[in-house]
């Protein structure tokens, strides 16, 4: 790393400087070494004994300023020989000066560098997230027969809302991230480094429910699932010290993680299923009680009991279900977040891309093969700039094109962002202005008036609530 000038010496390629370098190359002479950060020291000790004789530098400043020094100092690398002595010395002191009662973040390394503050506690180059959340939502599957059929629609949105409210309330500083639950999201964050996994969807006997990318669902069976997981050898699986499987039939899924290498994971028994409130409720408390010291099995029962002393008599049923992997041969007696410092959690989870849309209408249920539709000729293999949805007044055409817009904007398909322009109103006005200023204007052109017109509103609607979020 490269020193900050001191005062009074000359750097390479500049000019100035003062008597001090004939001193340098004496004592180069006399002892037959050269060691510049002494040199350096002595430079600035004779400054700042000129600074107090004129009454420029406080006793504070000066302290702060040689402690900033030497940390500048510490943070590079050491250099062979007997220069190595010299900073040991030196780093001993400024240890004892700074922290009279032991810093436990020092590394007794003489090599070591102070760690970086972008990473939390207990993250570094190798583990970047304490907790990554996948969500998998597809919208259709193929059935054995052939036949096209609509995925059981799940509440994440407000499963996530909760979730966080939880890790919120534990008061801890936590690095999350949420994305959607593709094999190459799981093998990114693998690769990347968690300490905690969460999978929330939709599970099979043999198999999990994960996003092909484009709306459809990629069933990623036990095997393939500990091949994905376990590929980059033993350092990588460690990283991850536990799964959360909240899905039902998952104990295959739960199973192929543990034989990955996954220490202590959760999931559902192969032949239950659980209600929809139920993993939400377990998740809540085992998280909080995670967060806040506790054991992985002694969380594990906490959520076992939340969900048991539920006033929902269909998730009331389902405390037994869930099961804490391996049942034999591992010590679950271990925290996982006990180091975290008090604060607040971290959310690096990829920012949504500017819209404008309207909510969809919350009775638009069972139309996800007419949103699938859209989006595969907008991001399919043979995808089109313009689609066109045709039909009959009030058959949900805007509901539909409001669903598959929200889709693919919760997944960043355009990173721009999209548009929401309410055609019919922009029309209305545009002919108006139209009629005000000639009585000549064509359709077309009042149709191009109010599609422009429609376009600058809804980016500065886009930009104005940008802008708020940001100040907030």
């Amino acid at each position: 790393m490269e020193q900050p000038p001191v005062p009074g010496e000359r750097r390479k390629g500049t000019g100035g400087g003062d008597s001090s370098d004939d001193d340098d190359a004496r004592r180069t002479e006399r002892d037959g070494s050269f060691n510049p950060r002494i040199v350096r020291e002595e430079k600035e000790d004779n400054y700042h004994r000129k600074s107090d004789q004129q009454g420029s530098m406080t006793q504070r400043q000066r302290h702060q300023y040689k402690g900033s020094r030497n940390e500048g100092y510490m943070s590079s690398s050491s250099s062979s020989g007997s220069t190595n002595t010299g900073r040991s010395h030196r780093r001993q002191h400024y240890q004892h000066h700074h922290y009279p009662h032991g810093n436990k973040n020092a590394s007794p390394s003489s090599s070591a560098s102070i760690s970086s503050p972008a990473f939390s506690r207990g993250l570094d180059s190798k583990m970047r997230y304490h907790l990554v959340y996948l969500h998998s939502q597809p919208l259709i599957y193929h059935g054995p027969d052939g036949q096209i059929y609509d995925v059981e629609p799940l509440n994440f949105a407000g499963e996530r809302e909760k979730l966080i409210q939880t890790l919120k309330e534990a008061g801890k500083e936590l690095v999350i991230r949420a994305e959607p639950a593709t094999t190459e999201n799981l093998r990114k964050v693998v690769t990347l480094g968690c300490r905690a996994l969460h999978y929330t969807g939709h599970g099979l006997p043999n198999s999990l429910v994960f996003e092909d990318g484009k709306g459809g669902c990629h069933m990623l069976g036990a095997r393939d699932l500990k091949g994905l997981f376990g590929a980059g050898g033993h350092a990588g699986r460690q990283r991850v010290k536990f799964v959360f499987v909240a899905a039902c039939h998952s104990e295959a899924a739960g199973r192929a993680f543990v034989e990955a290498g996954v220490q202590h994971v959760i999931a559902v028994r192969l032949e239950e299923k659980v209600a929809d409130q139920s993993p939400t409720i377990f998740m809540n408390q085992f998280y909080l009680a995670l967060l806040v010291g506790h054991t992985i099995r002694e969380a594990f029962e906490i959520g076992q009991n939340a969900v048991h002393g539920s006033p929902d008599i269909y998730a009331k049923a389902d405390s037994t279900k869930f099961l804490l992997l391996p049942e034999r041969g591992a010590n679950h007696d271990v925290t996982i977040f006990d180091d975290l410092l008090p604060g607040d959690i971290q959310d690096l989870s990829p920012p949504r891309p500017p819209t404008n849309l309207y909510a969809v209408p919350e009775g638009f249920l069972g139309r996800n093969y007419e949103v699938h539709r859209v989006m595969h000729e907008l991001i399919g293999r043979n995808s089109h700039r313009l689609v066109t949805l045709a039909g009959p007044e009030g058959i949900g055409k805007t509901s539909a094109a409001l669903a598959a817009a929200h889709y693919l904007n919760q997944r960043a398909f355009f990173p721009d962002g999209i548009l929401y322009v309410d055609l019919p109103q922009a029309r209305r006005e545009a002919a108006m202005t139209a009629t005000t200023a000639s009585s000549t204007a064509t359709p077309l052109a009042i149709l191009v008036r109010a599609l422009l017109n429609g376009l600058r509103a809804a980016a500065m609607s886009v930009s104005s609530s940008s802008s708020s979020s940001s100040a907030a």
